[in-house]
């Protein structure tokens, strides 16, 4: 963003100014290539005004004292309360502590190995097939075997009943 306008204002613009005029249309350029020629300079005119604005401090008063009020000490603090953040991480060292379990209950098989490492540092399908060089219907058949088998190893019926366990402390 520039100033106050998304990219979504500055071609919005850019198409108005072609329409009623206010800016050539270059027939030696394709359409887009004229509206990125115009957004890139109703950008860039944008951006040399703010850089010329200075920033402006708004102050708020309290509506009951007529105090002025600071809005940075004020803010809501964008962390989760401290017993919250807490709980999360006692689920998330959980989660970790279920992972390593069933990985190691694998030992042995190297396919599925490589597969829960791709799984745990957030590969798809498509990137696992490629990493770990086996084609996407081996993947899927790992994906079902470990979905079938996980169930059966932690006890329950859906991943939904695993994570109430987790959340529950079970």
């Amino acid at each position: 963003m520039v100033g106050d306008k998304t990219a979504e204002d500055f071609v919005s613009e850019a198409v108005l100014r072609l329409v009623d005029d206010r800016r050539t249309f270059d027939p030696n350029r394709s359409l887009l290539e004229n509206l990125n020629s115009i957004t890139d300079s109703l950008i860039s005119a944008d951006k040399k005004h703010s850089d010329r604005t200075g920033v402006v401090d708004v102050i708020q008063e309290n509506e009951q004292t007529g105090e002025p009020k600071d809005p940075v000490s004020t803010a809501p603090d964008a962390k989760s309360p401290a017993d919250q953040q807490v709980r999360e991480a006692e689920i998330g060292e959980d989660q970790r502590r279920c992972f390593d379990l069933i990985k190691r209950s694998f030992d042995g098989d190297d396919q599925m190995q490589r597969y829960l490492e791709a799984l745990s540092t957030g590969f798809k399908r498509s990137e696992i097939s490629e990493l770990i060089e086996i084609p996407g219907t081996k993947v899927d058949d790992l994906r079902r075997k470990l979905v079938k088998y996980a169930r059966k190893f932690f006890g329950v019926t859906s991943f939904k009943e695993l994570q109430r366990r987790l959340e529950e402390g079970n």
